[in-house]
Formats: C-alpha cells, structure tokens, sequence
C-alpha cells in the first residue's frame, strides 16, 4: 500500500479503536487523577495538559476515539475548577495529504471550542524526537507500528527493498504483502523480526520515554 493512499484506507481499522477503550478509560481515570493531584500541590493557571495521537491519518478514527477520551478524562476529573485544558497533537507522516487531516480538524471545530481544546498538526515521522523531554500526559497510536523507520532504507529505495534481503527470495516477493503471511520466507521473517522489526520499535519507545512526563502513559495498538 502506497503512504499516500494510507488514510482511505485507515477509515476501516476503527474496530482496533473500539476494542480497547476500557484500556482507554482505565488510562483517562488515571490522567485525571495525576491531573488532581498536580493542581492540588502546584496550581498554574491556563496550563494545558498534551495529549498526542501519533499517525492520526485523515483524523476521522482519532476524533471519535479522542471524544471518547476527553468525555472520560471530564468525567473524573469534574471539579468546582472546571475540566483540564488540553492541547492535541495530531502527528502523521510528512508523505501523507497534510490538507486532509487539517480539514478534517477544521470541520469539528465545533468539537474543540465546545470542550476548549487546542489543536495542532506535526508532519514528521514517529522515528525522530517529537516532543519536548518530559512534556506529553498521555500518547496514543492505533495501527501504525508496522510502518518501519525508512530512514533506514538505502537511498533511492523503497521498502520493497526489504522483501528481497537475498536474491533467492526474489521469484517469491510478489506473492505477499505482510511479513505475517505464509507465503513470505520463514528467513526474511525472521530478518525482519530481528533486524528491523525490534530494533525499529526500540527506537521508537526510548524517543517517547524521553517525551512523555513521569506517571505519563501511552496506548499502542499494533
């Protein structure tokens, strides 16, 4: 699948969406707590709280989830101060339509200024540093994880380079998509796994380790 046609495509993994928002809830009761407890000892006055939603696509799936999470995060948090003021960052591959996901935004501003939610759109890969050390509350990302870092890539190639580690899996390249599949040679799987697929999820973690502030969380789906 070409990076650009990824957002028409994304529209149909929202049911990984909808599978784990008790997940989703668990860690907005958790935010509001932590949210409680740092304006009990150290109230500051119009700050706001990052939320991030890393490949957020056309943002139609992350605005339905994100609802969901802000109703959650206002409902525990719910105090004679009000609700927690929020900043969304809304992240995609800068390959991707930009255009899309910012209309997208623009039409629900009705949604943002209802629940007095600041937006913003970063177009950058998931593989370099994002955020500030210490400054995310909470991160999420819902099947985007098995997009690997391309700066890893020879110049000029595409990732179709990595189906083809030898010249012997070359008759056999066309006759699958994803690693998973039963048609893709067991040695490229396992070159794959240990070559690529961890050290890249490892780069990834350690960027956000360093962005998300302590107690923060981060909800994966791959």
């Amino acid at each position: 699948m070409e990076i650009d046609s990824y957002a028409m495509f994304s529209r149909n993994q929202y049911d990984a969406h909808r599978l784990t928002r008790d997940m989703l809830e668990g860690s907005m009761e958790r935010l509001a707590s932590r949210c409680k407890l740092e304006d009990d000892v150290e109230p500051k006055q119009n700050q706001r709280r990052l939320l991030a939603d890393l490949g957020s696509a056309d943002g139609s799936s992350s605005l339905v989830t994100l609802d969901f999470a802000v109703r959650c995060l206002q409902s525990n948090y719910d105090t004679v101060d009000g609700y927690p003021l929020l900043n969304i960052t809304f992240e995609e591959h800068p390959a991707s339509d930009e255009n899309k996901l910012k209309s997208t935004l623009e039409s629900n501003k009705e949604w943002f200024k209802r629940n007095d939610i600041t937006w913003n759109v970063l177009m950058k890969s998931f593989y370099e540093p994002l955020f500030d050390r210490d400054s995310v509350d909470f991160l999420m990302s819902y099947i985007c994880l098995h997009w690997l870092d391309t700066t890893d890539l020879p110049d000029g190639e595409s990732i179709s380079h990595w189906k083809t580690l030898g010249d012997e899996d070359r008759a056999v390249a066309c006759d699958w998509v994803h690693i998973n599949e039963a048609t893709a040679p067991l040695r490229v799987q396992e070159e794959w796994r240990s070559k690529l697929a961890i050290n890249h999820l490892a780069k990834f973690l350690a960027l956000r380790a360093r962005e998300l502030k302590p107690g923060a969380e981060m909800l994966l789906v791959m």
